[in-house]
C-alpha cells in the first residue's frame, strides 16, 4: 500500500482503523455481533477512511444455484444509498452488481456521462446527489458474499488509493460479515430444532404415534405445503390447541396459523 493510501482519511493510519472494526466486529467476551451491526460499522469505516465517501450501501447475497446472485439483505447509510441499491436490484443491473459477477473493481465517474445502466443512472441524476460510485466485492473463503458501493456527490472522486483502500475494507468486511452470518445462522438453527422438537412431541403425544411417525407427519405436511418444516412447526407449536385430538388437525391448525 502506498504512504498516501496509508494515511488517506486526514492523518488517520487505515490499518489501525481497518484493525479496530474489524475487532468490533468480532465482539467482545464471546458475544457476537449482529450481521446488520457489522454491516453498520463497515459503512461508518467506509465514510471515515475515505473523504471523497458521502453515501454507502453495504448488500450481502447469496449464490442460486441457477447462476444468478440474490441479495439477503441491504444496509444504507442514508436514502440516497439506499435507492441506488433498490433500483439496481429491482433492475437487476448496475455497477455493484457487476462487481459482484466480474469480480473486479468498478466505478462510475460520473453519472452525468455514464452510458452504461441507463435506467439506473436516469434515477441517480433526477432523484439523487450522487456524482460518482465506487464498488467492490467483499469476498470470503474465495466466494462473493456481498459488495460495498460508495458515493460521493462530487464527480472522478474516486483515485488510485481510494480503490486500494476500498479494497482492503472489502476483505475485512467480508471476513467479519461472514463469521457474523454464520453464527446467526447457528443461532437459528438450534431454534428450529429445538421447535421441531417441541411439534413432535405435541404430534406424539396428542395422536399416539412414535417420534418417527411424528417426523414424518410433518415432513408430509412441509412438502404438501412448500413450508420448512422449522416453519410448520413454528405454527403448530403457536397454533394447536389443547383440544386437537385426530391427525387431520394437524393440516387444519397449520393452515389457521398462517392466516
Amino acid at each position: 500500500m502506498t504512504v498516501s493510501a496509508q494515511r488517506i482519511a486526514g492523518g488517520v493510519d487505515v490499518h489501525d482503523e481497518i484493525a479496530r472494526m474489524s475487532l468490533s466486529a468480532h465482539g467482545v467476551n464471546g458475544r457476537a455481533v449482529p450481521v446488520d451491526d457489522v454491516l453498520e460499522m463497515v459503512a461508518s469505516t467506509a465514510c471515515r477512511l475515505l473523504p471523497p465517501v458521502d453515501h454507502v450501501s453495504i448488500s450481502l447475497v447469496r449464490h442460486h444455484r441457477s447462476g444468478r446472485v440474490l441479495r439477503e439483505k441491504t444496509v444504507a447509510t442514508g436514502g440516497p444509498s439506499r435507492l441506488f441499491a433498490n433500483t439496481q436490484w429491482e433492475d437487476g443491473a448496475g455497477p455493484g452488481i457487476e462487481a459482484i459477477l466480474s469480480g473486479a473493481v468498478v466505478t462510475v465517474e460520473d453519472v452525468d456521462d455514464e452510458r452504461r445502466w441507463p435506467q439506473l443512472m436516469d434515477v441517480v441524476r433526477r432523484d439523487t446527489p450522487i456524482r460518482s460510485s465506487l464498488c467492490v466485492a467483499m469476498t470470503a473463503a474465495d466466494r462473493d458474499i456481498g459488495i460495498i458501493v460508495m458515493h460521493s456527490e462530487h464527480p472522478h472522486a474516486f483515485d488510485a488509493d481510494s480503490i486500494e483502500v476500498a479494497q482492503m475494507l472489502g476483505v475485512h468486511a467480508a471476513i467479519a460479515a461472514s463469521a457474523a452470518r454464520r453464527e446467526e445462522q447457528f443461532v437459528q438453527a438450534l431454534a428450529s430444532r429445538d421447535v421441531i422438537g417441541q411439534a413432535k412431541g405435541m404430534i406424539m403425544e396428542r395422536f399416539g404415534v412414535d417420534a418417527d411417525r411424528a417426523f414424518s407427519m410433518l415432513a408430509t405436511l412441509s412438502q404438501e405445503t412448500n413450508t420448512p418444516v422449522a416453519q410448520v412447526s413454528r405454527k403448530l407449536v403457536g397454533a394447536v390447541s389443547p383440544t386437537v385430538s385426530r391427525p387431520g388437525a394437524v393440516a387444519a391448525a397449520d393452515d389457521e396459523g398462517a392466516q
